[in-house]
């Protein structure tokens, strides 16, 4: 695939730079060429894709809203017939890969090593971006799929950034360490770079505060896999004193958006997929208005996945950027399905009071708000190593004028808050 990576390499360093109808153009033709290969080749895709090809062999794309939303349950069900029967030879060997399972259940895909490339040549771009230097290392805290990187070594390997020799990148499964192991393996690592998500971030930052541990010094944090805040953000940025960047995408759709260099906002790379936000019945909202975010990633001919559901809502906006990139941004991701709260009134609404509101209230370490009944939340808080008492009422009272006055809120000290199978840290969930 070192052919498809640096074919992608050079048109990405190029269409950063197309005017934006340029742009749109390539983002059609890719879009075209996979949607034609989705009905010829992949056995659901004769009937997701039929209202595109109704009337002639030429896609309609008119009608494109007709084609169904397509959500993780569908593509859990469906596994067999969303295959392709036959791929294109360029698209190279078909790799199984998984998601991290924070909703309880990973999800198998299948994914063309074409789309790796997309993938790689689209983290290039970012690493220029932002200066990164590929000689220099790279500390990852996740969870581990491949191979085992449990505490206290982790593992090694070489040249995590294409066309440098000299970096190296170092891994530890936080499934297997505490947040103080996790600090103690990062501060032995002497790297540059760290990759995480952003709670998990947030906790090192927390566990250094408490045990009065300097955090190890660090040029750039990339952080995914979460929501990203503003509030958390700023705080990773001040503690570390160094720059954060935030790439949203998903294991089974690919990188979708990077943080611009410039600007806040996240770029979507409009090379390699086409992003929409829609409403519940799967049609356009306009640019700023928040809704369901839907991607075709278009390089993954092994198993396409057509206006796949994340479960993420945001909004777009199709304001130029001032850095000059046409491409369209993600202005912001507010929430995941799973972290929305619903009200005994109808409404809904995801989770935005401020940590630093509620901490100086109670000095807690980490925290998770459930709704486990419409008019019920559950707040379970570790323990400050500072001790002292709660506020109750303080604190309910917070929670009910950030999300419902309705609310009945029990608070709860614990030793620890569970990560996701996925590894990760949940605020806010909702059960309802």
């Amino acid at each position: 695939m070192k052919d498809g990576y640096d074919r992608y390499v050079t048109l990405l360093n190029q269409s950063q730079h197309f005017p934006a109808a340029r742009l749109k153009a390539l983002q059609m033709r890719g879009l075209n060429r996979f949607l034609q290969h989705a009905r010829d080749q992949v056995p659901a895709y004769r009937r997701r894709l039929s209202p595109l090809f109704e009337s002639s062999v030429d896609l309609d794309f008119s009608r494109w809203e007709e084609v169904p939303v397509l959500t993780r349950t569908d593509v859990q069900r469906e596994s067999r017939d969303l295959r392709a029967a036959s791929v294109p030879p360029q698209s190279g060997a078909t790799q199984t890969q998984h998601t991290s399972g924070s909703t309880g259940t990973p999800l198998i895909h299948h994914r063309s090593q074409l789309q790796h490339a997309a993938n790689q040549a689209v983290l290039d771009r970012l690493y220029n971006w932002h200066n990164i230097d590929g000689n220099k290392g790279l500390a990852v805290l996740a969870t581990a799929y491949k191979d085992p990187a449990p505490y206290p070594h982790g593992s090694a390997a070489n040249q995590w950034r294409h066309g440098y020799e000299d970096g190296q990148s170092f891994q530890l499964d936080i499934m297997t360490a505490t947040t103080e192991q996790q600090l103690e393996w990062l501060c032995r690592q002497d790297v540059s770079y760290l990759t995480t998500a952003p709670n998990n971030a947030r906790a090192l930052i927390e566990t250094a505060a408490e045990s009065g541990q300097a955090l190890p010094p660090l040029q750039t944090i990339m952080l995914s896999g979460e929501v990203l805040e503003a509030e958390t953000r700023e705080l990773i940025a001040q503690a570390f004193g160094c720059t954060v960047i935030n790439l949203y995408g998903a294991s089974e759709s690919g990188r979708l958006a990077t943080t611009c260099p410039e600007h806040d906002g996240l770029h979507l790379h409009e090379e390699i997929s086409f992003v929409e936000v829609v409403d519940e019945q799967g049609r356009a909202l306009p640019a700023g208005q928040t809704g369901r975010i839907l991607t075709t990633s278009f390089y993954n001919f092994a198993m396409p996945l057509i206006r796949y559901a994340l479960g993420d809502f945001g909004a777009i906006s199709e304001a130029p950027c001032p850095c000059g990139r046409s491409s369209r941004t993600l202005k912001f991701v507010a929430g995941r399905q799973r972290n929305l709260f619903r009200f005994i009134d109808g409404t809904t609404k995801w989770p935005d009071m401020k940590m630093k509101d509620l901490r100086s209230i109670y000095p807690f370490r980490q925290m998770q708000v459930v709704q486990d009944q419409i008019d019920h939340l559950t707040v379970h808080m570790v323990e400050s190593i500072a001790g002292g008492e709660i506020d109750h009422s303080a604190l309910q009272a917070v929670f009910r004028k950030s999300l419902h006055p309705s609310l009945s809120i029990t608070i709860q000290l614990c030793d620890e808050i569970s990560r996701t199978p996925g590894g990760k840290f949940e605020d806010f969930v909702s059960k309802i």
